[in-house]
């Protein structure tokens, strides 16, 4: 499957920025639902790009 390098970073640091949340600072959180969105459109555009390349291939 195609990933690319900068994705599994970002999903690393989205993984370990959800561990180390602190329930006591409410704008952290909104900083983790805004990256949560991110995620969730990466995971759409890796699906994407991984249907294209093996249509191709």
């Amino acid at each position: 499957m195609y990933t690319p390098m900068g994705q599994i970073r970002a999903v690393g640091f989205v993984l370990r920025r959800l561990k180390d949340d602190d329930p006591r600072s409410r704008k952290y959180r909104r900083t983790i639902a805004r990256q949560g969105w991110y995620f969730l459109w990466a995971a759409v555009l890796i699906l994407a790009m991984a249907i294209v390349v093996s249509l191709l291939f």
